[in-house]
């Protein structure tokens, strides 16, 4: 484990320290179309800086990721293969473990977004089967700015410093310098000490809770959810096949995203509007940007009954 401050930094550590060491000119780097910014943009980055290509597997029709197309466009020349393991948009669950077994047919170095998929789903790296895979502290009730990386032993081993300084170092002289191994070479300067702490607090907090309990729980909610929000005049949900994290993107026609989610916002609701840093995933459904709302255990039956009962009114006021 590499401690990072979030997501977004476990991913570019990756792409600046994996990627140039394992990707070449005319070699490819595999994303899908579900990704967050994150996952995406690092890569497009670095296959440029490497005269490599980009190849970006398609959503089906229904708004999970295409898995025959996905299959279809692992090659020999695939060196990296980043998925998600959770849209943040439509909250579509990907199968990462067949991802990560096409990827091994060609050697290819698997790395999962995990951001959304671990505060609502039980995680087993091991089964999963991934080089690596990247989540954020705050998504599971920890502080901001502490994320984790973690990575097979051999496959962190082969990662270069990306950033250099105390901490990291095995000897340092005027010729040259040792430094230390995995995680630690990973790690320079003042490590963020606190919040490491509380993220141990907050995955023990959630042990407490029980994974299962919490599963079930949030089910429940996201079923209420659709039930209720679906049956809104004028709502147009983004709900994909197959099973999903608790979230529900929606638009209300002929209404702005960032109008209802201002409206929201004065009853009291918070929602997220707009592209959700996932532009080609909105690119691949037709549609510019989304409503968001987003569900936790900590939740309940009456809040999402008042979200529907605003949405009637949002919905009511500007038409």
């Amino acid at each position: 484990v590499v401690f990072a401050r979030g997501t977004t930094e476990s991913i570019n550590l990756l792409a600046q320290t994996l990627g140039p060491q394992h990707v070449k000119p005319g070699d490819e780097v595999l994303v899908t179309q579900l990704e967050h910014h994150s996952n995406f943009v690092p890569w497009q980055r670095l296959c440029e800086q490497q005269h490599a290509k980009l190849v970006v597997a398609p959503i089906t029709a229904a708004g999970t990721l295409d898995m025959a197309a996905l299959s279809s466009l692992i090659s020999p020349r695939t060196r990296i293969v980043a998925c998600t393991h959770a849209s943040n948009v439509n909250g579509a669950v990907v199968d990462v473990k067949a991802v990560c077994q096409l990827a091994q047919r060609v050697s290819a170095v698997t790395i999962i977004d995990g951001a959304q998929a671990v505060p609502h789903l039980p995680i087993n790296v091991t089964e999963l089967g991934c080089d690596f895979y990247c989540f954020s502290g705050h998504k599971l009730f920890a502080p901001w700015g502490v994320g984790v990386l973690w990575g097979k032993k051999e496959s962190m081993s082969a990662l270069a410093p990306w950033q250099t300084g105390g901490g990291m170092v095995q000897s340092v002289t005027e010729q040259k310098t040792e430094f230390q191994d995995v995680p630690h070479r990973l790690e320079a300067g003042t490590p963020a000490v606190a919040e490491v702490i509380a993220l141990g607090s907050a995955l023990d907090y959630l042990t407490e809770v029980g994974r299962e309990q919490l599963v079930e729980y949030e089910s429940f909610l996201m079923h209420h959810m659709v039930e209720s929000l679906t049956r809104i005049p004028g709502l147009s949900p983004l709900l994909p096949d197959g099973p999903t994290v608790p979230v529900l993107s929606f638009n209300l026609d002929g209404i702005h995203p960032h109008d209802v989610g201002t409206a929201l916002d004065m009853e009291g609701i918070a929602v997220r509007a707009g592209l959700h840093c996932a532009e080609p995933l909105f690119s691949a459904l037709g549609v510019r940007g989304s409503v968001r709302a987003s569900l936790s255990f900590y939740n309940t039956v009456e809040e999402i009954d008042h979200l529907a009962d605003s949405l009637r009114r949002v919905s009511e006021l500007f038409r």
